[in-house]
């Protein structure tokens, strides 16, 4: 048939990337699948002691209870090192954020603890930055997303989004108080869902029922 003799565009990159290397310069993408792949390499001796997000039970992929969290970072400008810590539950959409100074490893998991402290934990999958290096040593059960999967995460991953809207990219995070971070966790909080059929995750989280609407 006509589609056994075609051949991959990847594969012609892969091809002249290891046969004739002195082509390289004349390719459009030249270097950038080389770098991606060397990058999650170096990350793969964090991950080594944590599930991947395939092993998760049916339980939390059904979102049947609250506990299950998705954890992410948003960064602020290149300018500066601070970013906030999010954590969504799954199954309400309940933000859990804050700031933390820089991305170090240690300095993010030390911000996580003190988070759990207050709130219901039970799982959290993270995405695979190296920031997320030590979540292994937190107390509860954390599992990782694979590389460029982000829709593995859609919830944090939209929850961002709406971050966004107050926190811009070009915006520095470090000139933030906690007080505003923490206003801007209640709105979302307080903000009616169509998933949540019109309820707000507060509600769902603390199963009480308010009135927007005087």
């Amino acid at each position: 048939k006509e589609w056994y003799r075609r051949i991959n565009t990847s594969t012609l990159y892969r091809f002249i990337r290891y046969e004739y290397t002195e082509l390289q310069r004349y390719l459009r993408y030249k270097h950038k699948w080389y770098r991606t792949c060397k990058k999650w390499n170096k990350r793969k001796k964090h991950y080594r002691d944590v599930p991947n997000i395939w092993l998760r039970p049916d339980i939390i992929n059904s979102r049947m209870r609250i506990g299950d969290r998705e954890g992410d970072t948003v960064v602020s400008n290149r300018s500066s090192k601070s970013a906030l810590v999010t954590l969504v539950e799954r199954k309400t959409l309940y933000l859990l954020m804050s700031k933390v100074e820089n991305q170090q490893a240690k300095t993010v998991k030390e911000e996580i603890e003190k988070m759990m402290q207050w709130e219901k934990f039970k799982t959290i999958t993270f995405d695979n930055w190296s920031e997320f290096g030590d979540i292994s040593k937190l107390k509860v059960q954390c599992y990782r997303a694979n590389p460029y999967a982000s829709y593995e995460r859609w919830t944090n991953e939209r929850t961002n989004w709406l971050i966004r809207w107050y926190i811009p990219k070009w915006a520095d995070i470090s000139s933030r108080t906690d007080e505003e971070i923490h206003e801007i966790q209640n709105n979302l909080n307080h903000k009616p869902r169509k998933k949540l059929w019109y309820l707000s995750p507060y509600e769902v989280y603390n199963t009480i029922s308010l009135s927007y609407i005087s």
